[in-house]
């Protein structure tokens, strides 16, 4: 009997876990039910938010490529309209931005955002091509340098990096030169300095 009384407890947990709802098949059946709301055609979809904006027509005739890293899209936007008087833009982000045009071959996104930017161009009719390079000004911090560098090179220091991006900005000028040789580019580099500020040079004229 003491035996008997000392697995009771044991099988009432047993069967309290077993009937518990499995986490799965409860994800599963949600997955279910939205897949089956998305492909019923008579299901209208319903209006979560409706905005101030109405769409425009007209394209915007500048493409930034930029990286994708978000913490600098306000510093970017700014820069863009306050220096350049640019307010609409086409954008191309990918990790490392304009850089993935001049890694070399090894890496198969670069043929890749190369048939992207010449869709774009012609497809959009852009007519100016700004390169946002970004890493670390003067006593920034260093996780504000770009981590796609950072994984190519995760030995360099600051410095190094900053000095690929220049070699890789050049790169860049001469692809997009063959492929569009009529379109005007600017290069820049956003450089997060230790105060938080960000401060864009100009790689054309250094």
């Amino acid at each position: 009997m003491c035996h008997e009384r000392n697995i009771l407890p044991r099988l009432i947990e047993l069967q309290v876990v077993n009937n518990r709802p499995s986490a799965e098949t409860h994800s599963s059946s949600d997955h279910a039910d939205v897949h089956r709301q998305l492909n019923d055609p008579g299901n209208s979809p319903r209006v979560v938010f409706s905005g101030a904006y109405t769409w425009r027509r007209r394209r915007p005739s500048t493409l930034v490529v930029a990286c994708s890293d978000g913490r600098l899209q306000k510093s970017i936007d700014e820069f863009l309209e306050q220096k350049l008087g640019v307010v609409d833009y086409d954008r191309l982000y990918a990790p490392g931005g304009p850089g993935c045009l001049g890694i070399g071959t090894f890496d198969i996104r670069t043929d890749q955002l190369k048939r992207e930017l010449k869709f774009l161009i012609e497809a959009h009719q852009i007519e100016e091509i700004v390169l946002l390079f970004h890493g670390a000004g003067p006593g920034g911090p260093s996780d504000s340098v770009c981590a796609h560098y950072k994984r190519l090179l995760p030995d360099a220091s600051v410095s190094e990096i900053e000095r690929q991006q220049h070699e890789d900005a050049l790169e860049a000028l001469k692809i997009i030169a063959r492929l569009v040789p009529q379109i005007p580019v600017l290069v820049y580099r956003a450089e997060v300095h230790g105060d938080g500020t960000v401060r864009f040079v100009d790689l054309r004229s250094s």
